[in-house]
């Protein structure tokens, strides 16, 4: 799906609604084009498949949607109606009045997902397609493509959507995957046409000057590097966790002082010690109840609690009288325990219970020794900071990090909330540091400091940054042609199997046209 255009119809009545039916809204907000670039549903996007949903809605007095469901959705199995309820929050209309008041009331929307036309435009120079098949073949740049191709499709084949099946996503995706991997020659040349429509030849040639130069393979090199760095998933992840035990240590103490484990292991003088439980907890339960981020981290902890006996010589009324070290919940997650514990029956008593809990410890990964010049290792450490490496991770992790501070709100006091969370951004930009300084060592070891210097400049060249910036398909005639020409035939395929039915053209029936929103 290159871009959409969305057609909202008038609101219907409901026969038999009591609350007043809105039959001539008059929307004051309506969904944007990049809202309607989000929802449009993934799979009827890759099959340029258009469609049509009616939903129902409860309108407040204030004008907006709540409460909507589903009236019905052409096709099916597509997700047309549940991108309708998604985009439903984005309306709101001016509010309905009964002598002078606003009032609630029922509308019902039909929704219209059209794909516009095709782009058009005049074909470029086919000497400057020649030209820019050579950075194609040169750059790996139709691998690229249909790598990044395949991920966009997977994610959405494994998106779960309630109103769309499993079986016909697998159907749609398994359909694109056959439709394109068809026109592997078509991609080469969509790929190539789409710089020629951008591009001069001159600046063409001066990019497969470069592209077919030794210093380029650096920009293609990225399996030998990785493998002279040994970045396996394993290695990574015990970085990432050594650096992040650091940086939260350095904020919050990670072992108990003697003053907390004499206190702990100290008696209390109004509590017995009970010197044989009947039972005491499993190792699964405990494992189940230490704080995570302790557990992760290799914190050890231990707490002491004070708790009464039943005659059957059950613990209730427990509370926390010590814990070591402080601040990482070791007493909440030892009261979790205490219906765990039994101690002999017949004993109605104060009695201590103290819990430990064990931690294994995380082993530093050892920082690889460095075998480039110093020079060329400088050099290439600025090469690979021009890709902000930490920016990117940051975007990446962001999401993750804000469910981490909501977590962590809920788990410990503030303060220990903050410390926490500013550790883990700390460990991030460590993690970052030193994987660029392990890659600037790699590149400088497999390439000399002038072909780092050539990429360098090559990068820096407002043409080249013109051409990594990303560019929307639907911007390239080229590309929108070999996507039209990839969905048609993945239709042809799935729809041989599945509901296609097209909805009736936009202003016929109950349909009527009202303003439209692209997406990019």
């Amino acid at each position: 799906m290159l871009f959409a255009v969305l057609w909202l119809a008038p609101g219907m009545a409901l026969a038999q609604s009591r609350t007043p039916t809105i039959t001539a809204p008059d929307w004051a907000e309506m969904p944007t084009a990049d809202m309607l670039t989000e929802n449009y549903p993934k799979l009827a996007a890759f099959l340029d498949q258009g469609g049509r949903a009616v939903i129902t809605c409860a309108v407040t007095a204030e004008g907006r949607l709540k409460d909507c469901t589903v009236d019905s959705e052409t096709p099916s199995e597509m997700g047309f109606g549940a991108a309708a309820i998604r985009m439903s929050r984005a309306f709101r209309m001016r509010p309905q009045t009964v002598d002078g008041k606003p009032v609630e009331g029922v509308v019902c929307i039909p929704l219209r997902f059209v794909l516009p036309p095709l782009p058009q435009g005049a074909p470029p120079p086919a000497a400057s397609v020649t030209i820019a098949e050579r950075i194609v073949d040169s750059m790996g740049l139709t691998e690229s493509f249909l790598a990044a191709h395949e991920a966009e499709l997977s994610a959405a084949e494994r998106s779960a959507t309630p109103s769309v099946p499993q079986a016909p996503r697998t159907a749609a995706a398994t359909a694109v995957r056959t439709a394109i991997g068809e026109r592997r020659a078509e991609v080469r040349l969509a790929l190539a046409t789409s710089l020629a429509e951008v591009y001069s030849a001159a600046d063409l040639s001066w990019i497969v000057a470069f592209a077919e130069s030794p210093a380029a393979a650096l920009l293609r090199g990225g399996e030998d590097v990785g493998a002279s760095m040994d970045f396996s998933d394993a290695r990574m992840g015990q970085i990432v966790l050594a650096e992040l035990r650091t940086a939260i240590c350095e904020r919050l103490r990670c072992q108990a002082t003697p003053e907390e484990t004499q206190l702990v292991a100290s008696r209390n003088a109004a509590a017995e010690e009970v010197t044989t439980w009947t039972v005491t907890p499993s190792e699964a339960r405990l494992a189940r109840v230490t704080p995570r981020l302790a557990g992760a981290l290799g914190v050890p902890g231990s707490a002491r609690l004070t708790c009464r006996t039943t005659a059957e010589g059950k613990l209730t009324g427990c509370s926390v009288d010590a814990e070591a070290p402080a601040g990482w919940t070791f007493g909440k997650a030892a009261l979790q325990l205490a219906t765990a514990y039994e101690a002999p029956a017949g004993v109605d008593a104060s009695v201590t219970v103290r819990v430990s809990f064990p931690a294994a410890p995380i082993t530093p990964v050892a920082t690889k020794p460095r075998s480039a010049p110093p020079a060329a290792s400088a050099a290439a450490r600025d090469l690979v900071m021009t890709f902000q490496p930490m920016q990117q991770m940051t975007e990446q992790l962001e999401p993750q990090l804000s469910q981490m501070a909501a977590g962590l709100a809920a788990q410990y006091d503030a303060a220990t909330a903050r410390a926490i969370e500013d550790g883990v951004r700390v460990a991030m930009r460590r993690t970052v540091d030193r994987v660029v300084d392990e890659i600037a060592d790699a590149l400088a070891t497999k390439y000399s400091q002038a072909q780092i210097a050539e990429v360098t400049r090559f990068l820096a060249n407002p043409t080249t940054q013109a051409l990594m910036k990303p560019r929307p398909t639907g911007e390239s005639p080229a590309m929108a042609r070999l996507s039209s020409q990839v969905a048609a035939d993945a239709r042809t395929i799935y729809c041989g199997a599945h509901d296609c039915t097209a909805p009736p053209p936009p202003g016929t029936g109950r349909d009527s046209p009202a303003p439209s929103a692209r997406t990019p």
